[in-house]
């Protein structure tokens, strides 16, 4: 406790006072007492706490109160420890405090930035690898079947490279068009042109010397069906099914991160006459199994279809896998089966269809950006994982074998759509309610 003098005053209190010839009026009145020396000692320890450290908030509002005790507030005034002299040194320090925060946090923020921009390099860099390597499988398996295993001419590879491009998965497909096609692929010469469609027959002729050869085929345009326009092809090898028996390859491809064959697929410019021949070919070998989903639209523009891209093309050994599956929609069948494909974008809303049919205008008209063409070849990796992990089964396969050859037929005899429209017709008989459709 602090030692008192007669007159009850604080003997360090006074000598200070004395010192600075302060409080005198005060303290010769006797109205500070012991409560003026703890009023001191209090400020003073909250100063230098200010000063070393963060500001302590409960402080301030004690130093109001003991600023406002008898005797202490001309004190506090002269000396400049009160309430404002504390309250200024608190905000210094929050001020500092602050700065010294921020720094810290945003050191911090650009280290994780770092890192992560790292991280992001490390797996486009191990993307691309894979890639590649993808590719150079593709190209050699290509090579290997059209020539022999390691007859190809060493210059072959680096000629197909250049006109490759890539799926949402990396996988690569081979643009054969004699114009530009594809954005960021180049059109090719005459001479690389009719280099192209001999690497492409050659292939076709080895293909069909395998056992049970698959092929997944898919086709984009406008209005599939009677009246309707192609203008795509998409082709691939596959081995999710032997051909001939329709026996089933369970399970995902090993051997890379993703779900996709590294087979070298195929994107076809069907506005060219030499590379509808070479689909035609495909399309009309008995010994290739081509594997579609939702076929007959585009079975009846392959037969049928006149204007600038007449194909008249009568597809043989050819299933309709949708007719084996429950779920007709691909999009939904999609996302009933586990989430394998971890880059694939879904199919529905990729393509704004009504913004250029509104306009009578073409949704798939070359040149193609990447976007759609990697919408149409997405397709394909699709219609491979229904396989792979869905729920049919070879002898519902077998089945949808039967049904498209019935389709195949009804059609062959029905050049105009008549039975078409009468199975619309029976849909929508006359005289239901107002609302539907009427003939």
């Amino acid at each position: 406790p602090p030692r008192l003098s007669p007159r009850g005053h604080c003997e360090q209190c006074r000598r200070r006072a004395a010192r600075q010839h302060l409080c005198s009026t005060s303290m010769t009145a006797g109205r500070a007492g012991p409560v003026g020396c703890a009023a001191v000692v209090l400020v003073v320890v909250g100063v230098a706490a200010s000063w070393l450290a963060a500001p302590q908030s409960w402080l301030v509002p004690l130093a109001d109160s003991v600023a406002q005790a008898p005797g202490m507030r001309e004190c506090g005034r002269r000396a400049g420890v009160g309430r404002l002299a504390l309250r200024g040194r608190a905000g210094v320090s929050k001020q500092k405090l602050g700065r010294a925060t921020e720094g810290g946090a945003g050191a911090e923020q650009e280290e994780k930035e770092e890192e992560l921009e790292q991280k992001e390099n490390q797996e486009q860099k191990e993307e691309d690898e894979l890639t590649d390597a993808n590719l150079a499988r593709g190209i050699d398996f290509f090579l290997d079947v059209a020539f022999g295993p390691g007859a190809a001419p060493q210059s072959v590879g680096p000629f197909l490279w250049k006109f490759c491009m890539k799926s949402s998965l990396g996988c690569s497909f081979l643009v054969v068009s004699n114009d530009t096609f594809v954005d960021n692929v180049p059109s090719a010469s005459a001479e690389e042109f009719e280099r192209l469609l001999d690497l492409m027959g050659r292939f076709v002729k080895g293909y069909e010397k395998f056992g049970g050869a698959s092929l997944l085929a898919d086709f984009e345009g406008e209005f599939p069906g009677y009246g309707g326009e192609l203008t795509t092809a998409q082709l691939q090898p596959t081995a999710a099914l032997h051909g001939t028996s329709l026996k089933l390859q369970r399970g995902l491809p090993t051997g890379t991160t993703a779900a996709w064959p590294s087979a070298l697929g195929f994107f076809l410019d069907l506005r060219c006459r030499k590379v509808v021949h070479l689909l035609k070919e495909v399309m009309q070998s008995s010994r290739i199994t081509k594997l579609i989903w939702g076929a007959r639209g585009d079975f009846e523009c392959l037969m049928y279809q006149e204007g600038r891209n007449p194909l008249h093309i009568m597809p043989t050994n050819v299933v309709d896998c949708q007719m084996a599956y429950k779920i007709k929609a691909m999009g939904k069948n999609i996302q009933s089966l586990p989430n394998v494909f971890a880059n694939l974008p879904e199919k529905d809303g990729q393509v704004d269809w009504s913004k250029y049919h509104s306009r009578n205008a073409r949704a798939f008209e070359p040149p193609l950006s990447d976007h759609k063409a990697r919408y149409a070849v997405d397709d394909l990796h699709r219609l491979e994982v229904i396989l792979r992990v869905g729920e049919a089964e070879t002898q519902k396969l077998v089945k949808a074998r039967l049904s498209t050859r019935i389709v195949l037929g009804g059609l062959a005899n029905d050049p105009l759509g008549f039975s078409s429209l009468e199975a619309i017709r029976q849909r929508w008989p006359l005289g239901q309610r107002a609302g539907r459709m009427r003939y």
